[in-house]
């Protein structure tokens, strides 16, 4: 009787040991599970949460917290098991830098012991950065301009870069060219008009002909040079009483005599890129596309240009504007009246027609659309 005893309760004790270790291990299981599924959806979801927009256009990253959010719950709910309640909490959610705290809570079922019942919860927390290294050109911008490797990941920090034996290709640089000062300038021509400061080749002044000088010190000012439109004026008239010019193309420009002449004095087109100029205002310009270009070539240049970090001037019918910025948030200023100063993309910039028929000179100019540029950078 009493081996018999002894043998039953062997056996109790034999079930209880049992059922404790398959509750340890379905929560160690459970736990090991939500860590490491955690880990690389926390990563997948901030890199997909990238606002690629704002990193193009300024260098910095900055995460969407609703998009991480969804692309979070979509990942863990495709890839966890179906036999398992499963709550997460959000925390902590950094736009800028990207950063985030998630909690994984895990209901493993219900558990039975001694005609008792109970809920196995266990909770995982996952915390997140996502850390990027840049470099800084200091010649011609200070914003970043190149990318690093780093890539944050969530529980055990930095990742080494892989090394699978492939050669990785080069990334191609991209920057943003520095912003324009419109306000200034604008209200240069306008506010501040004086004849005695201003007028020059026998007449004409920077009130009536000014648009080509406004834009040359605009985008000259951009790169740090304290350059005024009087300064551009001075500089590219630099005969006697600022009448005649050692620039050839300004030739066709002079007004011989005419006195209030409304037709000369104007910035020729080859003046934007002449060297001589660029060499006294230290910048280096080149055209990117004139009136024989299609206009596929001209966005092109314009974009191209702008990833460069090269600040613009465009000829539109009779008038000259500058741009600056990056293709998708593209900075116009109008040296005239700032009627269409604004960010644009190359498609709206393009197809705006307050500028591409400026005051409607396209029918008595024959100068239609943005038919000629140049780009600036420094020396």
């Amino acid at each position: 009787m009493k081996e018999s005893i002894w043998g039953y309760l062997i056996l109790v004790l034999a079930i209880i040991v049992i059922v404790i270790l398959l509750l340890v291990q379905r929560m160690t299981t459970t736990t090991e599970e939500d860590f490491y599924l955690g880990r690389e959806i926390m990563e997948a979801s901030m890199l997909d949460a990238v606002d690629y927009g704002t990193f193009r256009a300024s260098g910095r990253v900055v995460m969407s917290q609703e998009k991480f959010v969804e692309v979070f719950i979509r990942r863990f709910a495709e890839n966890v098991t179906n036999n398992k309640d499963y709550q997460l909490d959000f925390y902590d959610i950094y736009e800028e830098p990207p950063k985030a705290t998630v909690r994984i809570r895990t209901v493993s079922g219900e558990a039975t012991l001694k005609s008792g019942s109970f809920d196995i919860k266990l909770d995982t927390y996952m915390h997140g950065i996502l850390e990027t290294v840049y470099g800084i050109d200091y010649k011609s911008n200070v914003m970043p301009s190149q990318t690093g490797t780093g890539i944050g990941t969530a529980g055990t920090g930095a990742l080494p870069p892989s090394d699978d034996g492939d050669e990785e290709e080069p990334v191609k640089e991209t920057k943003m060219a520095p912003p324009l000062t419109c306000g200034y300038q604008t209200s240069y021509n306008r506010n501040d008009y004086d004849s005695s400061k201003t007028g020059f080749a026998n007449g004409a002044n920077l009130y009536n002909q000014g648009c080509g000088y406004t834009s040359i010190s605009m985008v000259a000012s951009a790169f740090g040079k304290n350059i005024s439109p009087n300064d551009v004026k001075n500089t590219i008239w630099d005969g006697p009483n600022h009448a005649t010019s050692s620039i050839p193309a300004q030739k066709s420009e002079e007004c011989k005599g005419v006195q209030g002449s409304t037709t000369c004095g104007r910035v020729a087109t080859s003046t934007l890129t002449d060297s001589s100029l660029m060499d006294k205002l230290g910048l280096e310009g080149k055209q990117l596309f004139n009136s024989a270009s299609s206009v596929a070539d001209r966005k092109k240049a314009v974009t191209d240009a702008l990833n460069r970090g090269e600040t613009i001037i465009l000829r539109i019918p009779n008038h000259y504007i500058a741009i600056s910025g990056s293709p998708d948030k593209i900075q116009v200023c109008n040296p005239w009246a700032g009627e269409q100063n604004g960010t644009y993309n190359v498609d709206s910039l393009f197809n705006n027609t307050a500028l591409t028929n400026w005051h409607g000179k396209c029918s008595t100019t024959n100068e239609c659309g943005i038919w000629f540029g140049a780009s600036y950078k420094l020396k």
